[in-house]
C-alpha cells in the first residue's frame, strides 16, 4: 500500500465545493457488491457526506476563521489487487478516524472507476469542531499518517510500501534506479570536476551545460536548466562538493576512470542476419541511447546534452515503455501505427463485449466462481491493452516532438570549453 500526503495550500469556499464533488462524484464511488447490488462507498467523520461542505462551512463561520487554509485534500492509494474496494474504503475510514476524529470533520471517499487503481480520498476541515484551532500539517503528521495506514495494512494482509530512510530530500532521489533532477545536477558537476584544468574552466563547463552559478564565499550554488532554485552542492550532496574541495580536486584528478581488462566476446549467428531498425522504431531507439536508457560502449570525454533532452531523462521509464511497443508491434511507420491502434481497438472492444456477458451472467442464480475468474482474466488482459494503446496513441503525438530534439541534439555546436581543451 503507498500512502501520499495532502496537498497544502489555501483552498476557497467554491474550491472546496470543487474538492468535495470530484471526491463524491457518482461515477467513481458507486461499487457493485457480489450480489450485483451498487453501494456508494462515501462516509463522513463528524459530518453527514451529503452536508459535509456546509457542516464544514458552518464550522468555520462559528470560530470565525473562514479565510486562509480552510481544508486539506489527500489520498491514500494501493496497489492493483490488493483487495475488494469495501474493505479499502473501510481501511480509509479507519485512518481518519485515529489521525483526526477527535478534533476535525473529514469527508472519505473510496474511487473504483480504474480498477488497476484504488484509492482513498481525504477532504479535512481545517478548523476543529471542537475549540476552534487550526490544523497545521507538518511533516510529524505525515509519518503520523504512513504509520496508521501501514498498521492497517499488515492488519489487513495488505502490501507495505518499504521505502529507503533517507535524511533530507526527496524519497526520490534515494531510491534505486529512480532518475531525478539532484541525480543529474551531481552527475553533470563530477563529469566537469573530471574534465576541468583549473576552476574557471570547471565553471565553464557548467555553464556550457545550461547551469546558472553563484559562487560566495566558500560555497558554490549551481541551477539547473528549467528550475527555480539554486542548488548548494555542499549543502546538497556532501563535503566532497565544497568550493575548496572541488579546487583539490580538480588539481589532484582524484576521479580517474579505472583501466578495463581485455575480455574475450564470442557471438553467435551471423551478423547478415542482425535485425535492422527502420522509422519510429530506429527514431524511439536512438532517442533512449541519447537518454541513457541504452548503454553506450563506449563513453566519450566529453557529452553535451541539451537542456530538453535532461528534462526527458525524468520520463525515461515512459519512453522506454513505448520503445518496447514498438520493436513488439514492429512499428516502422505511422501507418503500422494507425492499424496497430485499431487492431487494439478491435480487441478491447471484443474482450469488454465478453466481459460484459459474463458480468450479466454472474448476477443471475448461475453465477460461479468460474465466471469470476473468466471475468479477471478478462480484466487483465483489457488493462494490459489498454497500456498499449495509451503508449502508442502518445507515440503518435509525440512523434514530431522527438524527431525535432533528436535532430538538434545533433546540430549543437562544439562550445567553446571543448574548442579550448582541443587547441591545448
Amino acid at each position: 500500500m503507498e500512502q501520499q500526503g495532502g496537498t497544502e495550500g489555501e483552498i476557497q469556499i467554491h474550491d472546496l465545493h470543487a474538492v468535495a464533488d470530484y471526491a463524491m462524484r457518482g461515477s467513481a464511488t458507486v461499487w457493485q457488491d457480489e450480489n450485483g447490488v451498487p453501494c456508494r462507498l462515501v462516509s463522513g467523520i463528524n459530518c453527514e457526506p451529503e452536508l459535509a461542505v456546509e457542516q464544514m462551512r458552518e464550522t468555520q463561520r462559528r470560530f470565525q476563521k473562514t479565510g486562509g487554509t480552510i481544508a486539506y485534500h489527500g489520498y491514500q492509494s494501493f496497489s492493483a489487487g490488493e483487495g475488494p474496494p469495501d474493505v479499502i474504503h473501510k481501511i480509509g475510514v479507519e485512518t481518519a478516524r485515529r489521525l483526526w476524529g477527535g478534533r476535525y470533520q473529514v469527508l472519505v471517499t473510496t474511487h473504483v472507476d480504474h480498477a488497476e487503481h484504488l484509492h482513498n480520498h481525504f477532504v479535512v476541515c481545517a478548523v476543529s469542531f471542537v475549540d476552534g484551532k487550526k490544523y497545521y500539517r507538518s511533516v510529524k503528521d505525515y509519518y503520523a499518517l504512513r504509520q496508521v495506514s501501514d498498521e492497517l495494512a499488515r492488519q489487513y494482509g495488505f502490501s507495505v510500501l518499504e521505502q529507503t530512510r533517507a535524511k533530507g530530500g526527496a524519497v526520490r532521489d534515494y531510491t534505486p534506479g529512480r532518475m531525478s533532477r539532484r541525480k543529474i545536477v551531481k552527475a553533470d558537476v563530477d563529469e566537469a570536476v573530471t574534465q576541468a584544468r583549473t576552476e574557471e574552466h570547471f565553471y565553464a563547463l557548467l555553464r556550457a551545460k545550461g547551469y546558472a552559478l553563484k559562487t560566495t564565499g566558500k560555497d558554490v550554488s549551481v541551477r539547473a536548466p528549467g528550475a527555480q532554485r539554486f542548488l548548494c552542492l555542499e549543502r546538497n550532496f556532501g563535503s566532497q562538493y565544497s568550493r575548496q574541495v572541488i579546487r583539490r580536486r580538480i588539481l589532484e584528478g582524484r576521479i580517474t576512470p579505472q583501466k578495463r581488462l581485455p575480455q574475450r566476446l564470442y557471438c553467435r549467428g551471423s551478423p547478415k542476419k542482425v535485425q535492422r531498425h527502420h522509422g519510429i522504431q530506429a527514431l524511439y531507439l536512438r532517442y533512449c541511447f541519447l537518454l541513457g536508457a541504452i548503454p553506450k560502449r563506449r563513453r566519450k570525454s566529453m557529452v553535451r546534452v541539451s537542456p530538453a533532452l535532461k528534462a526527458d531523462v525524468l520520463k525515461m521509464n515512459r519512453i522506454a515503455a513505448q520503445t518496447q511497443v514498438l520493436c513488439r508491434k514492429q512499428i516502422c511507420s505511422k501507418l503500422d501505427l494507425e492499424q496497430c491502434m485499431a487492431e487494439l481497438s478491435q480487441r478491447l472492444d471484443a474482450l469488454d463485449k465478453q466481459r460484459i456477458v459474463l458480468r450479466r451472467i454472474q448476477r443471475t442464480a448461475s453465477a460461479s466462481q468460474e465466471g469470476q475468474t473468466q471475468i479477471a482474466v478478462l480484466t487483465g488482459q483489457i488493462s494490459r491493452l489498454r497500456r498499449e494503446l495509451k503508449l502508442c496513441d502518445e507515440v503518435w503525438h509525440q512523434t514530431e516532438v522527438v524527431q525535432r530534439k533528436v535532430q538538434d541534439e545533433y546540430r549543437q555546436p562544439v562550445s567553446k570549453c571543448r574548442t579550448d581543451r582541443l587547441e591545448r
